[in-house]
């Protein structure tokens, strides 16, 4: 089981939902 993949993706998400907050 791959954490690596997990992460990235939960890191991706925090970044977009970050960076576009204003889209949610």
């Amino acid at each position: 089981m791959p954490s690596d993949d997990m992460k990235n993706k939960i890191e991706v998400i925090v970044t977009y939902m970050l960076l576009c907050p204003v889209k949610t």
